[in-house]
């Protein structure tokens, strides 16, 4: 079962709109506002995994934000995450964001977005050099969009994603004079 809770919470040292700290089981919440909720979009939060793990009732605690570049570090007491931000594979999650999602799970639907997207570019190109340049495209957007958009670094999973997902894409549209063996 899910549970949330409100942190008691100190402005952060940053300028954000709307910040707020909570709790989700034993994960430290960071949820700030953003121009999706203007859309009535959704808004997936950055977490630091297990932070209240070794906490309990009436300890102290010493919570932190700040900026770190295009990214954020949170730290509760020892335990720090720095590079929290949203990355290229996040756009699922404004559509719908289940606060109940493991980090596995989390991780593991941002390379699904990004597979899925670069799925359609494997299949709708008809010949070599179009499937070329669309694996060339989808790299060059996720490595070069991100600094420019303020999004955080794409992530390793969300690359082997984009790999899966053009190649699979490519598999499932053969060329043009493709002969199947049957």
């Amino acid at each position: 079962m899910s549970w949330a809770s409100p942190v008691p919470k100190s402005p952060p040292p940053v300028s954000l709109r709307c910040s707020a700290f909570s709790t989700d089981r034993d994960d430290l919440v960071f949820r700030y506002r953003v121009r999706s909720l203007d859309w009535r979009l959704d808004r997936p939060s950055l977490r630091l995994p297990n932070a209240f793990a070794h906490l309990s009732p009436g300890d102290t605690i010493d919570l932190r934000l700040r900026r770190d570049g295009r990214t954020y570090c949170l730290s509760l007491n020892a335990a720090q995450r720095c590079g929290a931000g949203y990355t290229a594979g996040i756009g699922w999650a404004f559509l719908y964001y289940p606060s109940s999602f493991t980090s596995w799970m989390r991780i593991t639907m941002n390379a699904l977005w990004v597979g899925g997207l670069l799925l359609i570019v494997g299949w709708a190109a008809v010949d070599w050099p179009t499937r070329l340049l669309g694996a060339a495209g989808g790299a060059a957007v996720l490595a070069l969009l991100p600094p420019v958009v303020g999004l955080a670094p794409t992530t390793g999973a969300e690359w082997l994603g984009a790999i899966v997902g053009i190649l699979l894409g490519s598999l499932a549209h053969p060329l043009p004079g493709a002969q199947r063996t049957e």
